[in-house]
């Protein structure tokens, strides 16, 4: 039995609608600064018109310009009364620009579905001169009249003209090339794609995914955008149901559902499942509304009722506004701390065989966040600290800070520093201090001297020997006659000296 293409009914929409004048919603305004009907004059480009060849259908006036608003519509009026002789020249003498109309058909499929009527063997040989092959040629004679072109494609004895031939018949008949993919599955790879096409077409998403995973093609992308815009609930709960077919199918469903419904972001993670594919949604929620909505952002993220997911995207948040929003910034940070979040290193045990392992700690995302807020503001970083609710947490947090502090203003550090009572921590801070004026690879921003008035200010002994040590060693290594006018200057009191002297005579270990 044959069937008949559809191309009479497209001809049809598009005759109409040029009689009805549809410039504006069948035929993009796009108007050419050259066109007569902007009354200007035409650019020097558009007067450079390509000799038509003569037709027995004559082409309309609109052919001689492919960027003229009506060419498209003028175009497909003539091809229902043009020739395969027609067809032909056109095709291969003229400029056909594709794809004109947002959701019609190209050009080339209307043209194509007209040669096919009129001379289907003459279309094939014809495209046999494209880098495309003959496998459009194929697929639209398969639209026009599947029974002989299936019959021309087997007499052929080329496979991949009989695979063209039933993607053709796919988009008429899904069924009927189902069936024969049943009957040779090596064609599935080539033809599934177009089965699964026209089943999302109808709305038959779920089917169309099953069967390209019945089939093993495991990307399903365009079938699952198209489902997530009508039911993204549906389209995610199969999502979930086939975790390991493809990376990107949890992705698409994410993206396409924050495209269509960003409000409705927490009836999506009700449905998930477990907190990390919750927090896999989040991240995406988050940086979809950042950039144009940081205060959206918050409240997304406060609304979460699952805490190790709300914890875990008020720091990556926090992360992203360190630079733009300091005191949202650490605002999260702090109510991550009184939520128990984890704010210093991790110890991770790694296993090499059954009989050995190793430790090595991990840096979590709330260290991180702390180092970019001290480099902005460190004094207030250094204060934020007090809100982490875990005492032992607290100098490990401190140091962190302390380190980032000097390394951005270590004078104002200094200042800070000498107003601070004396502790053990104190003597710690010192300490580093003391090695970070002399640790400069440039010797001119060394400050020997401050670093030995620091290092002697140290109240445990050993901390302060061990600052000394270091702060002589590196005056020495660079400025060793600077050193000896240090000590022997009168106004360096007599225990310093005495000290000094005493550490130059002993080895550190002593």
């Amino acid at each position: 039995m044959t069937s008949r293409t559809s191309f009479i009914p497209y001809l049809a929409v598009i005759v109409a609608g040029a009689a009805a004048g549809w410039g504006g919603s069948l035929i993009l305004a796009r108007k050419n600064p050259g066109h007569p009907a902007t009354g200007q004059n035409k650019s020097p480009s558009s007067t450079e018109v390509k000799t038509m060849p003569v037709y027995s259908r004559p082409l309309p006036a609109e052919a001689a310009d492919p960027m003229s608003p009506e060419y498209y519509a003028q175009m497909a009026i003539w091809a229902t009364e043009a020739s395969a002789e027609d067809i032909r020249r056109f095709w291969t003498e003229s400029v056909r620009p594709g794809n004109y109309l947002p959701g019609m058909p190209s050009l080339d499929e209307v043209l194509l579905a007209r040669w096919v009527e009129l001379d289907p063997e003459g279309a094939v040989r014809a495209f046999g001169n494209e880098m495309v092959g003959t496998g459009p040629a194929w697929t639209a004679w398969a639209k026009h009249d599947p029974e002989k072109a299936l019959a021309a494609a087997r007499a052929s004895g080329r496979r991949r003209s009989v695979e063209w031939v039933i993607k053709g018949i796919a988009e008429n008949d899904p069924a009927r090339a189902l069936q024969m993919i049943a009957e040779d599955t090596t064609l599935a790879p080539f033809v599934i794609g177009s089965i699964t096409a026209q089943y999302a077409k109808e709305g038959k998403y779920r089917e169309a995914l099953d069967l390209k995973f019945r089939f093993g093609t495991y990307s399903v992308t365009p079938e699952l955008r198209q489902w997530a815009k009508e039911d993204p609930h549906a389209a995610m709960r199969w999502c979930l149901d086939h975790p390991y077919i493809h990376p990107m199918n949890r992705e698409t469903v994410y993206e396409t559902f924050l495209a269509e419904y960003p409000d409705q972001a927490n009836e999506l993670i009700a449905i998930l499942p477990d907190t990390e594919t919750k927090l896999e949604f989040g991240r995406k929620r988050i940086a979809s509304l950042v950039e144009k909505d940081p205060r959206q952002a918050l409240t997304f993220v406060r609304s979460q009722q699952d805490m190790k997911a709300r914890n875990t995207l008020s720091i990556e948040l926090a992360g992203k506004l360190a630079n733009t929003d300091w005191d949202t910034a650490a605002e999260l940070y702090r109510e991550y701390a009184a939520n128990n979040g984890q704010v210093t290193y991790r110890r991770v045990c790694i296993y090499i065989d059954e009989r050995n392992h190793t430790t090595m700690d991990q840096m979590e995302p709330s260290w991180k966040l702390l180092e970019e807020l001290s480099n902005q503001r460190p004094k207030e970083a250094f204060e934020l600290v007090a809100s982490v609710p875990n005492e032992n947490d607290r100098p490990k947090l401190r140091m962190s800070v302390v380190e980032h502090w000097m390394g951005r203003d270590r004078y104002g550090f200094s200042e800070f520093l000498a107003a601070q009572p004396a502790s053990g921590e104190k003597d710690k801070w010192v300490e580093r201090l003391a090695e970070n004026l002399v640790s400069s690879i440039e010797a001119g921003k060394n400050d020997y001297p401050s670093s030995m008035s620091w290092a002697f200010s140290i109240n445990d002994a050993g901390l302060r020997n061990k600052a000394l040590n270091n702060t002589i060693g590196e005056w020495q290594e660079g400025d060793s006659s600077g050193f000896e006018a240090y000590l022997n200057d009168k106004n360096l009191p007599k225990d310093h000296r005495d000290t000094i002297r005493k550490l130059l005579t002993t080895t550190p270990n002593e």
